[in-house]
């Protein structure tokens, strides 16, 4: 009797003890059911990004030459709002830096405002601009169960420009004549003096962690400006007008 007892014993023993591993178990399996079910019903998301940028000017060549571009970056911070599993809108705020630097006029104080077709004077811009964009972005694949998913966006981007700094410089013998910040100015400016506008659109890959919907990804966009950029002071010719058009590469983290 006794040995059957201490049988039964130890049987019941094993049997709680499994099945306190069973409850265990089931309990951490169930949580990360939850958590997993939570993520899939996420619809607001983070996206961070920055890259360089390539930019193309159009001058007035009746009152400038030798344009050429500047280093340029863009710094990107988007709120994502998923709408279903293949489209999502997406808002949020870029801090863009690009320039350029052309041959111009400089008219000194006092003196006539000759066009003779020599430009004989170095500028250099560069701009400073904060941007808020809205962005639609279309997913085909889905990026729920895909590992890797193309994607496209596209929309409007209200640009404000903070600052514009100029330097010029004598070709002739080197002699800086002007160095300051300016009143940032658009042929047809939008709200602001110093407001615009691009019309954008980007292309990317992401790399999707399915567990926990984050993602990494790299895209290529392009900003299409609807109107020109007016630099005009005292010292330079009155409708130097510069279209500007950028081109920008980026790789950013989703949240």
């Amino acid at each position: 009797m006794q040995v059957i007892k201490l049988f039964n014993f130890f049987v019941g023993y094993r049997w709680k003890k499994a099945g306190l591993i069973f409850l265990a178990f089931s309990c951490v399996l169930f949580s990360f059911s939850v958590r997993a079910q939570e993520i899939m019903q996420r619809e607001v998301f983070t996206r961070l990004s920055v890259g360089p940028a390539i930019s193309f000017y159009q001058h007035n060549p009746r009152h400038s030459s030798s344009t050429s571009n500047k280093a340029a970056y863009n710094l990107s911070l988007n709120i994502e709002k998923r709408l279903n599993r293949q489209m999502a809108f997406l808002v949020g705020i870029d801090y863009f830096v690009h320039g350029l630097n052309f041959n111009s006029y400089y008219f000194k104080p006092g003196n006539s405002q000759l066009y003779s077709g020599n430009f004989d004077y170095r500028y250099e811009v560069l701009c400073n601009e904060v941007i808020l964009p809205l962005l639609l972005r279309l997913n085909p694949l889905g990026e729920v169960r895909n590992h890797f998913s193309p994607y496209f966006n596209f929309g409007y981007n209200f640009r404000y420009v903070l600052f514009e700094h100029v330097t010029v410089t004598s070709n002739l013998d080197g002699k800086e004549e002007f160095k300051d910040f300016v009143k940032p100015r658009f042929e047809y400016p939008f709200l602001y003096p110093g407001g615009s506008s691009f019309v954008a659109m980007n292309v990317g890959v992401q790399k999707n962690f399915l567990t926990s919907h984050k993602a990494l990804y790299i895209e290529a966009g392009v900003r299409y400006s609807l109107t020109r950029m007016l630099l005009k002071e005292n010292f330079s010719p009155s409708s130097l007008l510069i279209r500007n058009h950028h081109l920008l590469i980026s790789i950013g983290y989703k949240i």
